[in-house]
């Protein structure tokens, strides 16, 4: 690397300098590619479109936030690295030397641990963690509801459907329990064997 570095003239920019100076249009070209999917739809299919645009930008935005949590991740293994190696520093003193495989190995553990505090303890890994909680929230959401519309417009059962049926359910069973409506116990039963059977349908 410094053979490289020297052999660059004065004025030119070495090999470590090309990720710097290209990041500005690296960005630019990021958030451009991004930009179709805030652009209004419209056309036949503009409902599927702003469906898909959602589904897409939520899972770029969970991508990002899984980035910025994995580089903390990478900075607390660094840390921990560095905390390892002073540990082995003290342990060289007389006296304190590592006898064994087990002793070395709870030694890179306290100092991973140490390390993974510092930064889970730290204000920035809150936002990050946060964000990142959030992004998978919104990714689930959104996959949830496009599993559900598809599933409705091919005449399957959705989520929601047998969500109901399983709230109803549960509604008659305890009014039942209760003894709320006890003159009419066998309309009761009628109406939970007509949601069982509604339920093994919509299952099938």
């Amino acid at each position: 690397a410094k053979a490289l570095r020297d052999v660059v003239g004065k004025g030119a920019q070495g090999f470590a300098e090309l990720p710097a100076a290209f990041a500005p249009y690296i960005e630019q070209m990021r958030k451009e590619g991004l930009s179709w999917l805030q652009m209004p739809a419209f056309g036949l299919a503009r409902e599927h479109q702003e469906h898909y645009q959602r589904t897409a930008l939520a899972l770029v935005e969970y991508q990002q936030a899984l980035s910025a949590y994995n580089r903390l991740m990478l900075e607390a293994s660094r840390r921990g690295n560095e905390l390892f190696e002073r540990k082995l520093a003290e342990r060289s003193e007389p006296g304190r030397a590592i006898e064994s495989l087990k002793a070395l190995y709870d030694l890179w553990v306290d100092a991973m641990e140490d390390a993974y505090a510092e930064i889970a303890l730290s204000e920035e890994y809150s936002r990050v963690y946060g964000a990142l909680a959030n992004a998978q929230m919104r990714v689930r959401k959104q996959i949830q509801t496009e599993v559900e519309r598809v599933s409705r417009e091919l005449g399957m059962p959705t989520r929601s459907e047998l969500d109901s049926l399983g709230k109803r359910v549960h509604d008659l069973r305890r009014e039942l329990r209760d003894g709320v409506g006890a003159g009419d116990g066998g309309v009761v039963e009628a109406e939970i064997a007509a949601l069982r059977g509604e339920v093994a349908a919509l299952k099938k």
